[in-house]
């Protein structure tokens, strides 16, 4: 049996200290990691989770494979693994164990899967675990890479690991070959291979620091920063009930509509953030042909599987004239798209008036502006986060999402539309 180790002083202690075994295979992690996205919101009230296998496949970069086999060895791998907890409470020392998956599934296309009760409450406190965005994960190709990715992402909010000898952190990363007790090939082939890796391609950015005796390495620990590519919800998403900025998200129509499908609340939220056009083109494709019954099975998975998938969708229509439902275009049909061409070219010069408004901002005149929008209504509830006046950005993305189309009012330049016919006349 395989073990995951977790230590932590307190579990109201925000930085709780994860150190997993590094046991698992990269593809349990990632398997871990999709399983628990898929069943967050639901942790605390359902007993039995599902998932189609099909999506399942997808989010582990399997393409369209049918590999059960693979896919059933990697779910024993999880049931086999085990995870200890070591929690100190008032009254000392608790110490407890259990599997990472007690039960799985599969059956009709489907993987069901099922978690302890105490695993299932843990899972969902946000202090002790973040949910890692599948997107993300998916990217890496190193075990080593997403096992630091791991144990460094849930320490963002407090900026470092703290210090791991190095008997610990070879025990975290699982790097318990003989080879790696030079710490020569150590740094070369674990650590420096997968800090690339993840400033490359994830949402942080970490650095590595030495404590040394007599000149050689004893210790080391990663300090974490938001990567300027960042995409993910942050770990306190778990507590969106009382976030303002979220609640304002909550209300708009694209996330009643995918909480409509049977989408998730966290992964409805995600894509909202990450890939808002993309999500909103997945909906409206996938009513379409529902509305032709068109569609067999749930409208949740298929949309799933388009944004999963990043589908080339096209506009309203798209699927009929496709499958041939349209014979040619309608005069109504070719007016329409005059008018969309229009919108899409007033669109792009407002967005021009605005980017060299932007570029002619100084960074006293952002500072200024930025502090206007903390004083207005969008941004008078949203709490004080760092903001680079260099790119005018606030390095929290949901607080950036608010603050840009209220900035863009702000500085975007007055036009007539003698001045945008003007322009589109010199841009045709």
């Amino acid at each position: 049996m395989k073990e995951i180790i977790i230590t932590t002083a307190s579990l109201k202690k925000h930085a709780a200290a994860i150190h997993c075994s590094g046991e698992l295979s990269l593809v349990e992690r990632k398997l871990l990691n999709i399983l628990l996205l898929n069943a967050y919101n639901d942790l605390l009230t359902k007993d039995i989770h599902i998932i189609s296998s099909k999506h399942l496949f997808s989010m582990l970069g399997w393409g369209e494979s049918n590999n059960i086999e693979g896919l059933k060895n990697t779910l024993k791998g999880l049931m086999s693994t085990i995870i200890e907890f070591n929690l100190m409470g008032d009254g000392g020392e608790v110490w407890q164990a259990m599997t990472l998956l007690s039960s799985a599934v599969l059956v009709n296309g489907e993987c069901r899967y099922s978690y302890a009760k105490d695993l299932a409450v843990k899972f969902y406190n946000p202090e002790i675990f973040a949910v890692i965005n599948i997107a993300v994960q998916k990217q890496f190709k190193s075990n080593y890479s997403l096992t630091l990715y791991e144990n460094c992402v849930r320490f963002i909010k407090v900026g470092s690991t703290g210090w791991w000898d190095l008997t610990t952190f070879r025990k975290i990363m699982g790097a318990k070959s003989n080879t790696y007790d030079e710490f020569k090939r150590l740094s070369s082939f674990v650590i420096k291979i997968a800090m690339t890796e993840i400033n490359d391609v994830s949402d942080i950015r970490i650095k590595v620091e030495y404590k040394k005796e007599q000149r050689k390495v004893i210790a080391l620990r990663f300090l974490i920063a938001p990567s300027s590519q960042h995409k993910l919800i942050e770990s306190d998403a778990g507590n969106i009930q009382s976030d303002n900025v979220f609640l304002e998200l909550k209300e708009m129509e694209l996330f009643k509509r995918l909480r409509a499908h049977g989408i998730g609340e966290r992964l409805a939220l995600s894509w909202m953030i990450e890939e808002p056009e993309l999500a909103a083109r997945a909906v409206d494709y996938t009513e379409e042909l529902d509305g032709k019954g068109l569609i067999k099975g749930k409208t949740a998975g298929y949309i799933r599987r388009l944004i999963e998938t990043r589908a080339q969708l096209g506009e309203s229509g798209y699927e009929s004239e496709k499958n041939g439902k349209l014979a040619e275009k309608t005069e109504q049909l070719a007016q329409q798209k005059k008018h969309d061409d229009m919108k899409k070219r007033l669109a792009e010069y407002q967005k021009n008036l605005y980017q060299q408004a932007l570029k002619t901002i100084s960074e006293e005149k952002l500072q200024q502006l930025k502090d206007a929008f903390l004083l207005s209504d969008e941004g008078k509830n949203i709490s004080q986060t760092a903001f680079d006046s260099m790119r005018g950005k606030f390095v929290n993305k949901v607080t950036q999402l608010t603050f840009l189309p209220w900035l863009k009012r702000m500085i975007t330049p007055k036009y007539s539309n003698d001045d945008f016919e003007a322009w589109l006349k010199e841009k045709v």
